[in-house]
């Protein structure tokens, strides 16, 4: 199954949210960047490593990020709707 998420950070939080209909993943709302899962954190390092973050003109949110993993959260694809 293919997910199709958006990643915010503000600050020291973050805030996952799934566009994917029926996918058995709860979103993720205003944790600390601290409590990440380990498969989240290495796909924002290469986001930012690839400079793939969304330009926010008026912050919050301070970084955005479209991507899709399959359900194994292996990363299939950074920005989902393309350049």
């Amino acid at each position: 199954m293919r997910l199709e998420l958006r990643y915010t950070e503000n600050k020291d939080t973050y805030y996952l949210s799934v566009f994917t209909p029926d996918a058995d993943l709860a979103p993720h709302d205003n944790l600390p960047l601290s409590e990440r899962p380990e498969w989240l954190v290495d796909i924002v390092n290469l986001a930012r490593l690839g400079d793939h973050f969304l330009e926010v003109h008026d912050p919050p949110p301070e970084r955005i990020l479209w991507f899709a993993v399959d359900s194994n959260f292996n990363l299939l694809d950074i920005n989902i709707f393309g350049d």
